[in-house]
């Protein structure tokens, strides 16, 4: 005799499934090879019924029921338990985001750090999915909010974080290469800054309440001593920080180039003090050749007197 078993499809084995029957007991169940059913579907079986359960029900169901309550805990644990991220892939362009994957590159779940992120990830179910085909459905939907597009080149930048200690597959393409292929299949232009970083960086950065790329934007200004707030940092995006960076690099250079202009005397300034040693030169001159006159005929015969050599022109 045959009965019929209805359940949900709590786990698929190579020959049988385990079903949670609408008694709430758990009854292994041989599937047919040809229609494997899915975990979660609600499905029913007709199975012959067994002689222990037909003879000895009494006795069997309260075993039945403790076993049930038992796998049911085991399961309970490993499902609701939150998968430990391995990587991190944090992407700013003006929208602001970060990938969570785990151990295969598998996206876990991708979390938006601005409303403009929060608006572009919209709905997006990337839970398991590879991260190629993630950051391409990203990059399209970049594309069509206008972040993105074929005339006007925009700015990605990509951080690499590693959470825990494992090593990056030799086989895996870099973060640069998998976008570059989906910019270049969606025909748009960005150009790459990628970076990798540690599990470290990332908490300084949200220790700040900042994202990594806003972080390290910060980093850099500071080392440029840029005056800048980290709480005006922390309401502004990448883009909106490397405009800042850029100008308060051009009043540097402004300030550098006014300080050599003051140290250094003018054309006009040169040439006068050129004509004023000329013209100290030639009065020297002058001053020199007016010292050198020629004794008066007096002065020569009287020295003659003195030297014995005094000739008379009287006739004798």
């Amino acid at each position: 005799m045959k009965q019929k078993i209805k359940g949900v499809v709590m786990e698929v084995q190579e020959n049988q499934v385990v079903l949670m029957c609408d008694d709430g007991t758990f009854r292994n169940v041989p599937h047919d090879q040809h229609d494997i059913p899915a975990i979660g579907e609600y499905v029913t079986y007709r199975v012959k019924k067994s002689p222990l359960l037909l003879g000895n029900r009494k006795q069997v169901l309260p075993l039945v029921a403790l076993a049930a309550i038992l796998l049911f805990a085991i399961m309970n644990v490993s499902l609701f338990q939150p998968q430990q991220p391995a990587y991190l892939l944090a992407v700013d362009i003006n929208p602001s985001m970060e990938l969570s994957l785990d151990e295969d590159l598998d996206v876990i779940e991708i979390t938006g750090l601005n409303e403009d992120a929060n608006r572009v990830i919209k709905d997006l179910d990337v839970k398991g999915q590879d991260i190629d085909k993630v950051i391409n459905e990203i990059v399209v939907r970049l594309k069509n909010d206008k972040y993105l597009s074929a005339d006007t080149p925009a700015i990605i930048t990509a951080t690499w974080i590693e959470l825990q200690d494992h090593s990056i597959s030799k086989d895996l393409r870099s973060v640069e290469e998998i976008f570059n292929h989906s910019l270049g299949e969606n025909h748009v232009e960005a150009e790459m800054e990628v970076y990798v970083e540690n599990e470290d960086y990332y908490k300084k950065a949200k220790e700040v309440d900042l994202s990594v790329n806003s972080y390290r934007m910060y980093q850099e200004m500071s080392n440029d001593e840029v005056e800048v707030d980290i709480k005006d940092v922390q309401n502004k995006s990448v883009k909106e920080l490397r405009q800042i960076a850029e100008k308060e690099a051009e009043k540097a250079s402004e300030r550098k180039k006014s300080e050599r202009d003051k140290s250094s005397p003018s054309p006009d300034k040169e040439e006068a003090a050129k004509n004023t040693k000329v013209e100290t030169e030639n009065s020297s001159s002058r001053h020199n050749s007016s010292t050198s006159v020629p004794k008066k005929e007096d002065e020569k015969q009287s020295e003659k007197e003195k030297n014995g050599f005094l000739f008379s022109t009287r006739p004798g």
